[in-house]
């Protein structure tokens, strides 16, 4: 069976990514040895698609045996740092996962050079009553050690084809870019 997320052809690299998590020292956007860091670009009020997004990567995550499971970090970076301070980021990755990754880049030019490399999308605005407004892309992005993002799924993907994925990724299996022979 193939892989249910999408591969980009060519591979985005973005291992040159840096980001500073909440109170701590830069973090390269690249995964442990042997691992995936799996990163996602959202903010800690969004009423639906974080949530759900977060819930599903929990459950697959969980669905992997321990050792695999330790294996795969995820990170959150916040598209709204102006309200998620790094308190608040950070109490909200780990209600989610307590070994992932809050990142809070507060440089608008650094945060969206960081969601460009990715191709993630993130748009804030103040409406007419005086509210700051967010809206955002919903994809999460498998990252490897070498910094490669091996495998997107795109928002609405379910637990069960993150968990499909991987356990194949996990297991040393890599998707092949689509057009590759």
């Amino acid at each position: 069976r193939s892989f249910l997320g999408y591969v980009r052809n060519p591979p985005t690299h973005v291992s040159t990514v840096a980001s500073p998590p909440p109170g701590g020292a830069t973090t390269r956007l690249a995964a442990r040895p042997g691992g995936f860091l799996v990163v996602f670009f959202g903010y800690t009020q969004c009423p639906d698609v974080c949530p759900m997004t977060l819930s599903n990567l929990k459950a697959a995550i969980s669905r992997q045996s321990a050792a695999d499971a330790a294996r795969v970090v995820p990170g959150m970076v916040t598209v709204d740092p102006s309200r998620d301070t790094a308190p608040v980021l950070t109490r909200y990755v780990h209600g989610y996962f307590p070994h992932g990754i809050a990142i809070r880049e507060a440089d608008p030019v650094r945060l969206r050079t960081a969601a460009d490399v990715f191709g993630a999308e993130y748009r804030t605005w103040t409406d007419g009553e005086g509210r700051l407004q967010v809206s955002h892309s919903g994809d999460l992005y498998a990252v490897d050690e070498k910094g490669m993002v091996v495998l997107t799924w795109p928002y609405g993907t379910g637990p069960d084809a993150i968990e499909h994925d991987l356990r194949r990724l996990l297991d040393g299996d890599r998707p092949e870019p689509r057009g590759a022979r």
